[in-house]
């Protein structure tokens, strides 16, 4: 006369499948949101590449230019980096390179380079050692800043290296009516060690076609610190390098600064090259790639998150592992897709030292996995050999 039990172990299995299913239907959804965004991503590139550059100027009609170069510490290499500036031919510009103190690693680079080129405006600018507080990379450009001749400022990473043409082709762009800061893409040389090749196809295979379809969606609101070139006047309306010391993005922050006033952040039709370190290890590029995510995270918390479906190979490695018969239909595409895009994008910034190949792609993306998921577990990231704690939008809280 008692009433039946429930039949425990069919309701376990009832709620198994039905927790599969559900699994199923997301990795469905990240994979079809990944197809649509890989596809998005190959138009803007194509549209890119296809976009004609502005027609250049006589050097006659174009302002000053100040480049702007923070280079401390650097070795010999930094040589060929300032060779390929004083190669622009540009008629009106200088060359002001930042360095720590006087006994600075990279002043037998720069007395180099001034020693064969003695004609040239280049000059180091002894800056001091950043406060704990400040971005050092920010606390050089305002020390070489003040020390500008020309109204246009041209910031360079160290590490970069321009093409022929370069100098004019972004101050022209820079002249064009509503345009308030140009910035650059740029591809990765790589060393010889597996940890820079890694690096390398990383970032050539992933970071331009974000940049671009960003663009084409919605204009930039933000500059690529590799190198931008902004008027001093339109700096100085926006707050200034100043503004921007306590931030660890000062790009992110000076682009937005520029966008808010209602001018246009133009992404350049020339590409840099950005040489990574052939000494450096995995320790030393896993610190570099997880600041920069975690930068990104605190900038832009919602488009950090969306990353989730530009990870197409783990997204379809995943599917075909957990459910192979539903979703090979979906996980194919988006890897074919990602293969795809990642070829338009090396494309995109091929120069020369830039590889061609994705061979390293699988493992590429693995990593590229492993530091957007690393960077929602922490809020320190490593730079200049400090350790740094970075509060809402990136600031520096020591």
């Amino acid at each position: 006369g008692g009433r039946a039990l429930p039949h425990r172990p069919a309701r376990r299995a009832a709620g198994g499948l039905s927790s599969k299913v559900g699994f199923s239907a997301l990795l469905a959804a990240l994979l079809a949101a990944s197809c649509v965004y890989h596809a998005a991503a190959l138009l803007a590139l194509r549209r890119f590449s296809r976009r004609r550059p502005l027609e250049a100027r006589a050097d006659g009609s174009l302002p000053g230019v100040s480049v702007l170069k923070p280079a401390p510490g650097e070795g010999p290499e930094l040589a060929a980096r300032l060779e390929s500036h004083l190669a622009q031919g540009y008629e009106r510009s200088e060359i002001l390179v930042g360095i720590i103190s006087e006994n600075d690693r990279s002043q037998s680079a720069i007395s180099r380079v001034k020693a064969k080129h003695p004609e040239s405006e280049i000059r180091a600018a002894v800056c001091g050692p950043p406060p704990e507080d400040c971005n050092p990379k920010v606390h050089i450009l305002e020390n070489l800043a003040a020390k500008a001749r020309y109204p246009v400022w041209l910031a360079v990473d160290a590490d970069i290296e321009v093409p022929q043409g370069y100098l004019r082709t972004v101050v022209t762009e820079l002249s064009a009516p509503g345009t308030g800061l140009v910035t650059c893409l740029y591809g990765a040389v790589p060393g010889d060690p597996m940890p820079s090749r890694l690096e390398a196809c990383l970032l050539n295979t992933t970071f331009p076609a974000q940049v671009v379809l960003a663009d084409w969606l919605q204009g930039l609101r933000f500059a690529l610190g590799a190198t931008y070139a902004v008027h001093s006047d339109t700096l100085a309306e926006c707050g200034g390098l100043a503004s921007v010391r306590r931030f660890i993005g000062d790009d992110f922050q000076i682009g937005a600064r520029v966008a808010s006033l209602g001018l246009r952040v133009r992404l350049s039709s020339v590409a840099v090259a950005t040489h990574l370190s052939h000494g450096e290890g995995w320790r030393e590029a896993w610190q570099r790639q997880l600041r920069w995510s975690r930068t990104i995270r605190m900038q832009r918390p919602l488009g950090h998150a969306g990353l989730a479906i530009t990870h197409a190979t783990a997204l379809a490695a995943l599917a075909l592992l957990a459910d192979p018969l539903s979703l090979w239909a979906l996980a194919l595409p988006a890897f074919g897709l990602r293969v795809a895009c990642a070829l338009a994008a090396v494309r995109t910034v091929q120069s020369p030292g830039v590889p061609t190949g994705v061979g390293l792609l699988p493992l590429a993306d693995i990593a590229a996995l492993a530091i957007w998921a690393s960077s929602y577990l922490g809020r320190t990231v490593h730079w200049s050999n400090r350790v740094m704690r970075l509060g809402k939008m990136g600031r520096i809280m020591g």
